[in-house]
């Protein structure tokens, strides 16, 4: 998707940082489960943004459900200035999600 190798950092489950750390300026938070509730969303959501904020980063979610497709969740603030950052979540698809990092690695 974005040319680059990641890989899960083995640290995000013993010191509850980001899944993914080789990103400059991102923090990768990844989830998978066989049901994904509004509630786990939400959840998920503040769970990275307080890794972002630890990091100075930009908090970003990669989610899917069992045989789901990948859904990207990013702060409305990162896309529209004018906004704060680490609020209003929104939901982007995947090909969405390219778009949207090309525009920020310029």
């Amino acid at each position: 998707m974005t040319g680059l190798r990641v890989s899960r950092s083995l640290e995000s489950v013993r010191t509850g940082g980001a899944d993914i750390t080789c990103i400059t300026g991102l923090s990768v938070e990844v989830k998978r489960k066989k049901r994904i509730l509004p509630s786990d969303i939400i959840s998920f959501w503040h769970q990275a943004v307080s890794q972002a904020e630890k990091e100075g980063d930009r908090p970003v979610l990669f989610m899917r459900e069992d045989r789901g497709d990948w859904q990207i969740v990013v702060a409305l603030g990162d896309l529209v200035k004018g906004i704060e950052k680490g609020q209003l979540p929104v939901t982007l698809d995947y090909y969405s999600f390219q778009e949207v990092y090309k525009e920020w690695r310029k």
